[in-house]
């Protein structure tokens, strides 16, 4: 992974952190760090892996299973959301 890779997914991250505390002109910031759409969808994806990661190591499973339990959550919430 490049150093760019990274940076790009420290922005994703710090723009998660900044949602999370409801800080939407920090968010804004974050977001307009990235330099093209396919930079910040890239960025996101290594976020996103890294944290099903993180929690399947934590909970001691597999990462298959924790992702198909987000995937899962995630359609439960779209019905509800519907």
């Amino acid at each position: 992974m490049t150093a760019a890779t990274l940076s790009s997914a420290q922005l994703a991250v710090g723009f998660l952190a900044a949602r999370n505390r409801r800080d939407h002109a920090g968010a804004e910031t974050m977001l307009a760090g990235f330099e093209t759409e396919q930079e910040r969808l890239l960025a996101f994806c290594i976020v996103a892996e890294a944290a099903l990661s993180m929690l399947a190591e934590a909970t001691d499973r597999n990462f298959e299973d924790v992702a198909q339990e987000m995937s899962t959550s995630l359609a439960a919430l779209s019905i509800v959301e519907a």
